[in-house]
């Protein structure tokens, strides 16, 4: 069963037993020829997401002119919502601009081939920590509308409070 992509436009009210965790998402990336460099041919850069069917499992070329510009659709990617990092997903929505991160390997040819698809901070920071590859785009805004009802209903702020000390004279 798959999630599909709220209206952002809409403002319905939170129900928290229909409030999904998983939405299907298509990657966009474009390989960009670098001329004049010795040691690099081309670069790949992150065009963004789109919403996608679940079960699809592939990569396709949208758009190849010839020269080396080409844009690739990676199909079969599935953004997960997980509980235990709604406090990271928070502090992306409090950003001035939310966004998403797609981690990536390289195949032999050098090609990044998207693995994962996260809101969180802290999942993204782990993975390039690992030297992962991780790029960054803009949240779509129909995407944010539903990281923010997951968040609505999964956080929970820790209260912060100061320790007391123990008197130890007294004792």
């Amino acid at each position: 069963m798959s999630a599909s992509w709220p209206d952002p436009h809409a403002v319905p009210l939170l129900d928290l037993a229909t409030v999904a965790d998983h939405f299907a998402v298509a990657v966009l990336m474009q390989c960009v020829p670098v001329p004049d460099n010795p040691w690099l041919d081309a670069r790949w850069e992150l065009v963004g997401l789109l919403p996608a069917r679940q079960g699809l499992d592939s990569a396709g070329i949208l758009r190849d002119d010839g020269a080396g510009n080409r844009i690739v659709r990676y199909d079969g990617l599935t953004l997960r919502l997980h509980a235990d990092e709604a406090e990271s997903y928070y502090h992306n929505l409090m950003a001035e601009d939310p966004l998403c991160f797609v981690v990536s390997q390289h195949d032999p040819s050098g090609v990044p081939r998207p693995v994962l698809v996260t809101a969180s901070y802290d999942e993204a920071n782990a993975y390039g920590e690992a030297d992962w590859r991780v790029d960054v785009a803009p949240l779509p805004p129909a995407l944010q509308a539903a990281v923010e009802a997951y968040v609505l209903t999964h956080f929970v702020p820790i209260q912060r409070s100061k320790r007391k000390r123990t008197d130890w004279h007294q004792t």
